[in-house]
């Protein structure tokens, strides 16, 4: 057995999440959407609010036909070659990525070759995300009913479960290890953007894999044959038992939303907690419900009730800290976006949860004491079905992001920048503290085409807190010059130098204050 758990040991050091990102956002593209070009730059620029993954990236052409890409990331940014096809019309880039936290994003981008055509791409297949949800929740409730018989037996009943329960809880941990299954199958199609019936193959486990779900799963699994152990044993081992409730607590911080959160390890450890503590509430309630009429009811209620008064404490808390944390520090946004309904619901349904824990505890425990059997049975019923609610509230949190991760994209920048020999049209978009791109057209003084050999950009906050931020712009086959994604770190007035190589002997400095917003 300590064998055991030294290996046990070592795939949690392996496994538990050792960086966490945020939910990403388009920001920006390079042509706008909707622009009408006369000609396809070589590539086209996606630029998000983070790094992202590409994972399907196909353009339609006005005839209907597509055509799948591969793209290249750079930093926030993501470069996609131009679609082959020259025929004039619409052109549609459907793409879809990962962002940090495993959670994939799509959209569809348009370009008008010559002429807008009519014609629209068939939006990515939203099933996946549904049966994503679906799974997650069956996983929880199988991992909630095994890993609850386990720790009953081994800390509050201190005794080897009967036949029956140990049936039960093994059932649940092989319906559980089925259902994980299912949770990356289902995963790996909303990562691809694919229906079930295009996704009876390898690639979707193959996409899930690379993603930190496959963190989750991987803690779920082994804490779901962790209870399995525990509950096979003659004497119900604790060490067993507590290792299989840890893995189940870190299977909660292993991907999502909550666990990027800035500051990241903060909001990890905040879930993990919240996880642990949710696993010791809600899995021991339907085997302490079975045991209201034993012998040693009101000694097993105790020993339920001395740990979770702590572990109920840590589970608001942390709780309190996540909804901070995901709304961006501003609780109005909660009312105003689905994610912050739905937090709003679960909250109302945790409110009711801990009504009835304090009307147990105050009330109804002491008239069990008196032989009253049915009102705390009644009560904890109450309990488990509010609980079911709370964890079906937490697996639709996936299907939509939290209101830090709504970006409210600033117009762009525009600019114009002049001396007696140079002219320059600029754009930055958008027009925001974070990635940017900035474009650049250039005249002579008098108003004739001017093809720069060279231009060069030095951006820097007009406080001087920071030191120039040095950028090159290259000219694109539409005649624009463009810059490569930049950071942009906070808002304010920004002084803008712009360095122009008209000739190899002979250049131009043009300057700016550009405001951004924060």
């Amino acid at each position: 057995m300590p064998r055991l758990h030294a290996l046990c040991l070592s795939l949690l050091l392996i496994l538990s999440p050792l960086a966490a990102f945020g939910h990403a956002q388009l920001v920006a593209a390079t042509p706008d959407d909707g622009s009408i070009v006369e000609a396809f730059p070589p590539s086209v620029t996606l630029t998000f609010s983070e790094a992202v993954a590409p994972l399907v990236l196909r353009w339609v052409a006005p005839d209907g036909s597509a055509e799948e890409v591969q793209g290249e990331a750079r930093d926030t940014g993501l470069a996609v070659p131009a679609p082959q096809g020259r025929a004039r019309g619409s052109y549609l880039l459907s793409w879809r990525v990962m962002s940090g936290d495993g959670h994939p994003v799509g959209g569809v981008l348009t370009l008008h070759l010559g002429a807008p055509s009519m014609h629209s791409a068939a939006p990515p297949a939203a099933t996946g995300a549904r049966l994503a949800a679906a799974a997650r929740f069956g996983l929880t409730l199988a991992m909630l009913g095994a890993l609850g018989l386990a720790l009953h037996a081994a800390f509050i009943a201190r005794t080897a479960a009967p036949l029956g329960r140990r049936r039960l809880g093994l059932g649940a941990a092989l319906a559980g290890l089925g259902l994980a299954g299912v949770f990356l199958w289902s995963h790996g199609l909303d990562l691809l953007g694919l229906a079930p019936g295009e996704g009876l193959s390898a690639a979707p486990f193959r996409a899930a894999l690379m993603a930190p779900l496959a963190r989750t799963i991987a803690l779920s699994g082994l804490a779901l044959l962790l209870a399995a152990l525990a509950l096979r044993q003659p004497r119900p081992p604790r060490g067993l038992a507590l290792l299989a409730w840890l893995c189940a607590g870190l299977s909660f911080a292993g991907s999502g939303h909550a666990v990027t959160a800035p500051p990241a390890a903060l909001s990890t450890f905040a879930v993990a907690v919240h996880g642990v503590a949710l696993v010791w509430w809600m899995g021991l309630l339907p085997p302490l419900l079975a045991d209201l009429r034993h012998p040693e009811a009101m000694l097993r209620l105790q020993r339920f009730s001395t740990p979770a008064l702590g572990l109920v404490a840590l589970l608001v808390l942390s709780g309190a800290w996540l909804t901070w944390a995901q709304s961006g520090g501003v609780l109005s946004r909660l009312t105003e976006t689905g994610w912050g309904q739905l937090l709003l619901v679960k909250l109302a349904l945790v409110a009711g949860l801990l009504a009835l824990a304090g009307l147990n505890r105050l009330r109804l425990t002491p008239a069990l004491a008196r032989g009253r059997v049915a009102p705390l049975a009644v009560s904890i019923r109450a309990e488990i079905l509010l609980g079911l609610g709370v964890l079906l509230i937490a697996a639709l949190f996936r299907l939509t992001p939290p209101p830090r991760a709504m970006i409210d994209t600033a117009p762009p920048i525009l600019a114009h920048l002049h001396s007696d020999r140079v002219m320059a049209d600029l754009r930055l978009s958008p027009g925001a503290a974070g990635p940017v791109v900035l474009e650049l057209a250039f005249q002579t003084g008098d108003f004739s085409p001017l093809e720069p050999r060279e231009v060069t950009l030095a951006l820097a906050p007009a406080d001087g807190r920071l030191e120039p931020l040095r950028l090159r712009a290259r000219a694109g086959e539409d005649g624009i010059w463009r810059t490569e994604p930049a950071v942009l770190p906070f808002g304010g007035d920004w002084a803008l130098s712009l360095r122009v190589l008209v000739s190899d002997f002979d250049s131009v400095t043009l300057r700016e204050t550009l405001t951004l917003r924060e």
